[in-house]
């Protein structure tokens, strides 16, 4: 049994966290607030959230062989984000079990116009700086907006580290 690279797996383990704690604090947050955006950033907070898991599938299937699956634009409301941290919980795993996997297969897929060809770890790579980039984005559309509470500094590896070990913050 080839046991998983542990940096590899803490960046995944992190990476699904932070989704998870940053939708899960929008949830909180006034329905009206997830149509905002703010210069610089993706879109709208709804859209960008979307936009972070559909490419957490769309690596999913790179990684995996399979077709891309379809992007249905959903409203911006707290049930639609509800059934977006299901499908982030969901490939958060799947990304975590391809990151264990080891080897560096050559990967082959459609993109724009012609075909990519690259190792799988550019894939997984790119899963963990695509979703950063735009949890910050979130963030910055929230601070543009004077929404306070949690923040970025709240999601970053440490913060992680004290909750997976039961640390409060603080404490």
């Amino acid at each position: 049994m080839t046991l998983p690279d542990p940096v590899l797996d803490r960046l995944f383990r992190h990476d699904a966290w932070a989704t998870e704690r940053m939708i899960a604090h929008l949830l909180t947050l006034p329905e009206e607030l997830l149509g905002r955006t703010a210069p610089g950033s993706f879109g709208t907070i709804a859209e960008t959230v979307h936009h972070l898991v559909a490419g957490h599938a769309g690596y999913v299937a790179r990684a995996t062989g399979q077709p891309r699956p379809a992007d249905p634009v959903e409203a911006p409301t707290h049930a639609a984000l509800r059934a977006l941290a299901a499908d982030a919980a969901a490939h958060g795993v799947r990304l975590r079990a391809l990151a264990a996997e080891g080897g560096e297969p050559i990967l082959r897929y459609d993109y724009g116009s012609g075909q990519r060809v690259v190792p799988r770890s550019v894939v997984l790579a790119q899963a963990i700086h695509h979703a950063t980039e735009h949890r910050a984005q979130v963030f910055a559309i929230l601070t543009a907006h004077g929404v306070d509470g949690l923040t970025l500094d709240d999601l970053d590896v440490w913060s992680h580290d004290d909750a997976e070990r039961g640390i409060t913050p603080g404490g």
